[in-house]
């Protein structure tokens, strides 16, 4: 109920004192000021809440892509690991048995935070709407996620010499991928729910829209 009231609260329209109920409904458009002055009490409990900026969403979706990422690696990695099997191992400032990495971090909050903007930005643009908005983050992180990846790794690899990170069950790319990768990045689906219920944020406007 209370999400509903922040998606519709804008469209509500306030009483205006000294008018009746049938002028306030109408609007007459013959009296330019009172339409005016009508269409200026045309707002709801959340009149104070805007969208954020550029800049600013940027940093509020990749924050929430981050954190996602952080807690699905960790507890994902160490679960597989602690049943004997180990689904990859950091080799730049590796942590938690080499289950996750600060620099990995860094690159998800960077690479993958600003991907996920993108996207949000062409969603929001295209009218994406409705469930459906689900499965074209669904596609778009199983595409988009392992290639990036791949990328960034063999980048790295050939810059420093060492690779961020490799994949030992079931690798490719010479252990930059994995067949399982685009699993992986379905973690990132919790990122965007998170962001849909953070006021002002692109992917709030597309959940309040659907």
């Amino acid at each position: 109920m209370q999400a509903a009231r922040e998606c519709a609260g804008q469209s509500q329209i306030q009483p205006v004192p000294g008018l009746s109920d049938r002028e306030a409904a109408a609007g007459d458009s013959s009296q330019p000021g009172l339409a005016a002055l009508i269409q200026s009490r045309r707002v709801g409990p959340n009149r104070k809440q805007q969208a954020y900026s550029l800049p600013a969403g940027w940093l509020v979706t990749c924050l929430v892509s981050v954190v996602s990422w952080i807690v699905c690696e960790t507890l994902g990695g160490l679960l597989f690991l602690a049943l004997g099997t180990r689904l990859w191992a950091y080799h730049i400032t590796p942590i938690f048995w080499a289950i996750a990495s600060y620099v990995g971090w860094c690159y998800v909050f960077a690479i993958l935070g600003t991907g996920c903007l993108a996207y949000l930005v062409w969603e929001h643009g295209m009218g994406v709407r409705g469930r459906r908005r689900w499965l074209y983050r669904s596609l778009f992180l199983v595409i988009a996620g392992p290639i990036t990846e791949v990328i960034w790794n063999h980048a790295t690899w050939n810059v420093l010499g060492t690779p961020l990170y490799l994949y030992t069950f079931l690798p490719t790319f010479d252990g930059s991928g994995s067949l399982l990768s685009p699993l992986y990045y379905q973690t990132l689906l919790l990122g965007f729910w998170v962001e849909e219920w953070i006021p002002g944020t692109m992917a709030a406007q597309v959940r309040c829209r659907s």
